[in-house]
């Protein structure tokens, strides 16, 4: 369903950015992260945390930045991934590389979208967090870039959709939380509105923050410029 040589080319482009609008997103995203998690477990310099499949170092730069230095741990999907090389593992999104019972804190930004295997990844976070630990995950919704995907669909008309990675939508996430013993699970949405002048910023943002569509056999569609 999947082809992993895109997704490993997305999170390494992400790693490599410079795109200002991606950054921006990230530096929001990870700090209304920590405020949530913070609602209901403070984030403390004690806390042994793991960022799964990690694509950046904005997160460990947002907690060092709010005086938090946690005992922080990361997996990368492949050794190119351009980031702080202290404590990271090169991992499969799917492998449990931590022990049982040993993190504090989890999180993991959109890429268990990209995994056949969802439960399996829920599962083996639910084994190695401590009693009342806590895993931050964000996944895409479905009203993600919603215009710019009606306009697209209804230009190219294409027979199939591959064009757009398949969403998970918030019901079956919570479910899929709650079936492997996660408690309390909270399901919520942020927004968040991108200002562009041409359409190739929209192209470019995607590919910026490692979500270029990454199914098998997408199709590729081009508008002439005559």
């Amino acid at each position: 369903m999947f082809n992993k040589k895109k997704i490993f080319s997305n999170h390494v482009r992400a790693s490599q950015n410079k795109n200002k609008k991606a950054k921006k997103f990230f530096s929001m995203l990870y700090n209304i992260l920590i405020d949530k998690c913070s609602s209901y477990n403070s984030i403390k310099s004690s806390d042994v945390i793991l960022e799964l499949a990690a694509r950046n170092d904005v997160l460990i730069n947002t907690l060092n930045s709010r005086r938090i230095f946690p005992y922080f741990y990361r997996t990368v999907l492949t050794s190119s991934v351009k980031i702080k090389n202290k404590n990271v593992v090169v991992s499969e999104l799917e492998n449990q590389t931590f022990l049982n019972s040993s993190l504090n804190k989890c999180f993991c930004i959109l890429s268990i979208n990209n995994s056949t295997k969802i439960p399996l990844v829920f599962q083996n976070v639910y084994n190695v967090l401590k009693e009342k630990g806590i895993f931050i995950s964000v996944f895409p919704t479905e009203e993600c870039l919603n215009e710019f995907r009606f306009f697209f669909l209804n230009y190219f008309k294409p027979k199939v959709d591959r064009s757009f990675s398949p969403i998970l939508d918030i019901q079956t996430i919570g479910n899929i939380g709650t079936s492997v013993g996660f408690k309390n699970v909270v399901v919520d949405k942020e927004k968040f509105f991108l200002d562009i002048k041409t359409p190739e910023e929209i192209w470019t943002f995607i590919r910026d923050i490692g979500e270029s569509n990454s199914l098998i056999n997408n199709k590729e569609f081009f508008i002439k410029k005559s």
